[in-house]
């Protein structure tokens, strides 16, 4: 072989090896979503029938037709309150198996098996039909009830009620970590407000949270009765002229329950009031057959609650903004790249120097 075909052999070599290198690390990276912008409910159908994942609604959407499916692996995405919206007629059905992020109203019927959770913007779910949160299904980051919630999943956060939920799943209502002192009435992170009717089977989860039971307004006022479990560990429970009936078990150890209105505990109720918990009971506490306490509250004298109640303004209850954002993906990939092009650039110098060393 002759020197001149010998040397182009050995070029090729080295540039075949440095196109491998570089071209490698695309081989391995996860193709990325394209997200597809949707403006009215057909072209929503469209998109989610068609298998997009990432879908983003820009403009105010009412479904008015048709049912549609949120599938698994599929990103639903309202940016922003004020321009960007989607409505859920009545006799309709949304089904969830994937994520919703951002304002969503609903005046149909939800089944949600995925993750329903406030947008950027703070906004998130408003319920005036009826919500059905089945088992592994999450809805988190605050919202309001006027309708029906059946929560067979988890609630994360503080929310607003002025209609009926029935939790036999659990609510996360631990304000553990959050600054309490930075709590605003549009920021109402880790506090439940209900004026309407709350049930649980289940388990509240409200360690340093807070739950405020009130009356006021046009609302006849709201009401606990819980035949689960509520730790209430260093949280406070406010109940405001209203009715909470307990058969079921309250862990007041470090927390305070303040009672202004009545406080039924039967059929075996157990409120455990240790460590420094506090029951403070101006208004009517009836132990009942079978009910039970630990410190039982002594009756003092009735006093008018605090009139603090604005349910008038059926906000939703928004936790407030949190440090936390999406990774970049895009520094990770950029970071390979970089890696890649300089092993290339080292393997075709070394492929040079060699070249010339024989040339020598």
């Amino acid at each position: 072989m002759k020197k001149t075909e010998f040397k182009t052999l050995k070029i090729i070599e080295v540039i075949f090896l440095a196109m491998t290198l570089v071209l490698t690390p695309f081989m391995f990276m996860p193709a990325s979503a394209q997200t597809t912008t949707v403006t009215n409910e057909s072209e929503l159908k469209t998109a989610l029938e068609s298998g997009a994942t990432d879908i983003t609604i820009a403009g105010k959407i009412t479904v008015t037709s048709s049912s549609l499916t949120v599938n698994s692996g599929v990103t639903l995405t309202i940016n922003n309150a004020y321009t960007d919206s989607l409505t859920i007629n009545s006799g309709l059905t949304l089904t969830v198996k994937g994520t919703i992020n951002g304002g969503l109203t609903n005046r149909g019927t939800i089944i949600n098996s995925g993750t329903i959770t406030r947008g950027s913007d703070n906004y998130g779910l408003d319920n005036y039909g009826t919500l059905d949160n089945n088992s592994g299904g999450t809805i988190s980051g605050g919202f309001g009830n006027s309708g029906t919630v059946n929560n067979r999943g988890k609630i994360v956060g503080g929310f607003t009620n002025s209609g009926t939920i029935d939790n036999s799943g659990t609510i996360d209502n631990n304000g553990r970590g959050i600054d309490k002192n930075s709590r605003t009435t549009k920021t109402l992170d880790y506090t439940i407000t209900n004026w309407g009717v709350l049930i649980n089977s289940g388990t509240i989860d409200n360690r340093e949270g807070m739950i405020h039971i009130q009356q006021g307004g046009t609302y006849q006022g709201g009401s606990l009765t819980n035949s689960g479990k509520i730790d209430n560990s260093g949280g406070t429970i406010f109940n405001e002229l209203c009715t909470i009936t307990n058969s079921g078990t309250i862990d007041n150890n470090g927390g305070t329950i303040k009672n202004y209105g009545t406080f039924n505990n039967i059929n075996g109720g157990k409120i455990i009031n240790l460590d420094k918990g506090i029951f403070d009971n101006p208004g009517k506490y009836n132990d009942n057959v079978g009910g039970s306490s630990t410190n039982k509250p002594a009756q003092s004298n009735p006093s008018t609650a605090p009139n603090d109640s604005n349910p008038a303004n059926n906000n939703p209850a928004y936790p407030a903004d949190s440090n936390t954002s999406n990774d970049d993906q895009s520094g990770g990939n950029g970071t390979v790249l970089l890696i890649a092009a300089v092993v290339a650039i080292v393997a075709i110098a070394g492929g040079c120097i060699i070249l010339l060393r024989k040339r020598k």
